[in-house]
């Protein structure tokens, strides 16, 4: 199951979340190149896992797309609602800008979108594969790698395989057939990382005075 990855940069936080770099013009080249050889960095990544079971075999290829989104717009007071749920305190207003702007940027990631396609579809190909390699190229982000977890963990499980995470949070969209209940587990989840990371920002800056900060900045 090859894809490209749909986030090599997250242009509204100014930076390549992945690698760390500035926005630059030498940066946006690299990122230019990355996204022109993904299709080789998926191939090499899937042909790792199932070279062994391919021998003498016959590949069928099937195109996969889903519906194109558009923006998401997160309003000022649901932003603010969100931050006091998180924060439990009310939000100053570069804390809520910045939540919008990450909204704004959210996307269905591929491999969220073939990780949820391949779970629900009752094909004979894909329910009687023991194990489900997802080419992408590069790791993916935290929370694509908290979907896999909660979808292996699922009583009728496949084995989705992921080549690991980067540990970064993107702004993401859940992919097609994801179900409520599995939301759910994910935002439970994700507040306890937050709000786990808020107490330890607020440990070491509390030395020197805390003023508030926001985690999607």
């Amino acid at each position: 199951m090859p894809t490209q990855s749909l986030q090599t940069f997250a242009p509204s936080l100014g930076r390549n979340t992945e690698f760390g770099l500035e926005e630059s013009p030498a940066s946006r080249a690299f990122g230019t190149l990355l996204m022109m050889t993904a299709w080789y960095t998926s191939s090499i990544s899937i042909w790792y896992h199932a070279a062994r079971f391919l021998q003498d075999k016959t590949i069928q290829v099937e195109r996969f797309s889903t519906e194109e989104t558009g923006s998401f717009e997160c309003h000022e007071e649901d932003a603010a609602a969100i931050l006091q749920v998180i924060t439990s305190r009310k939000p100053d207003c570069e804390a809520i800008s910045a939540l919008q702007r990450a909204a704004r940027a959210a996307t269905i990631h591929a491999e969220a979108a073939l990780m949820g396609y391949a779970f629900y579809d009752q094909s004979k190909e894909i329910s009687s594969a023991l194990q489900l390699p997802v080419g992408v190229s590069h790791k993916c982000c935290h929370l694509c790698w908290l979907l896999k977890k909660e979808l292996n963990d699922h009583p009728t499980a496949k084995d989705l395989l992921l080549p690991g995470t980067h540990s970064q949070f993107l702004p993401w969209i859940p992919p097609f057939g994801v179900s409520d209940c599995t939301l759910q587990s994910l935002r439970i989840k994700l507040l306890v990382i937050i709000r786990s990371r808020l107490r330890q920002e607020r440990a070491l800056s509390g030395m020197v005075g805390y003023t508030g900060i926001s985690p999607f900045t």
